[in-house]
């Protein structure tokens, strides 16, 4: 820990919070002072603390201490009892439990977030990718604008998730200055009152880290309802330029089925031929036949 503001007090990385809950009305039973003068700065500060140069960066994130009002039991014969010293530390040690149930959750909160805006960044690439290979339809428009809503409230959950793993305001009881008190009893109420603003201190970072995971988680809730809606709208934008497709194409006419008749090959009559051998009458012979000499015709 490095020491902030006076030697009791020191800022650590924090633990954030909420090991017991109901935050601004009684913690175990013992009610919370309100917090003096102190600042929590906003997560755009924080951010923009982050791109300043070391010269011009503020200190502690721009985090300053609050004060508190002495206990009203600081004076009374009981103060200096075991029991009281106990239940000091007691609260002490819940309310930095709480501070740590808090960067718990913010840290859940972080890797959901993350999770979810890399799905939605691969999710856009994808129909980005398919609208300019079939074309971009005005129908795209309502889930351009959708996703990029979500990635907005899904960073913004980081964001202010992150933003709770921050330095945050702790005191710690000295025993150096219950040490030069004479009587035991006076320094049992000495280190009573220390471990009372020590738990003040605790409670009023760990309210700040809580407050700030509760905005994280509505940031992570609009971000959710966000990515459904924009899953319903591309869908439906699907859906509508199925039907667009389907209704540029044009309709052919109906088919019709025509009749022809085919003319059926007149029938043939064949008539027996009279294949009976023809007789050819036996001329004599010509006057160029040759004879025999001695031989008449």
């Amino acid at each position: 820990m490095s020491d902030v503001g006076t030697p009791a007090e020191s800022a650590s990385a924090g633990t954030g919070g909420g090991a017991i809950e109901g935050e601004g009305s009684t913690q175990a039973g013992v009610p919370i002072e309100p917090s003096g003068s102190g600042t929590w700065p906003t997560w755009r500060d924080k951010i923009i603390n982050d791109f300043r140069s070391a010269k011009k960066a503020k200190a502690n994130d721009g985090l300053s201490a609050p004060t508190f009002e002495p206990p009203q039991w600081e004076n009374l014969a009981a103060a200096g009892t075991s029991t009281i010293l106990d239940a000091t530390r007691r609260r002490h040690d819940q309310a930095e439990a709480r501070m740590t149930k808090a960067e718990e959750r913010a840290h859940r909160l972080v890797s959901v977030g993350l999770t979810l805006l890399a799905a939605s960044f691969v999710v856009i690439g994808y129909v980005v990718r398919a609208l300019a290979a079939d074309g971009v339809s005005w129908t795209v428009w309502p889930f351009l604008a959708l996703a990029g809503l979500t990635v907005l409230l899904l960073s913004l959950t980081v964001v202010q998730a992150l933003g709770v793993d921050r330095v945050g305001f702790v005191q710690t009881a000295d025993p150096a200055q219950a040490a030069p008190l004479e009587s035991e009893d006076e320094q049992r109420r000495n280190l009573s009152v220390q471990e009372h603003r020590a738990s003040q201190m605790a409670n009023w970072t760990a309210r700040n880290k809580v407050t700030e995971v509760l905005q994280a988680r509505a940031w992570l809730t609009r971000g959710i309802s966000a990515l459904v809606l924009c899953g319903a709208v591309a869908a439906a934008t699907w859906s509508l330029d199925r039907v667009d497709d389907d209704s540029d194409v044009p309709s052919s006419p109906p088919s019709t089925i025509t009749e022809v008749s085919v003319p059926l090959a007149s029938t043939t009559t064949l008539r027996p031929v009279n294949c009976a051998p023809t007789t050819v009458p036996r001329q004599g012979p010509s006057s160029s036949t040759l004879t025999e000499p001695g031989v008449q015709p």
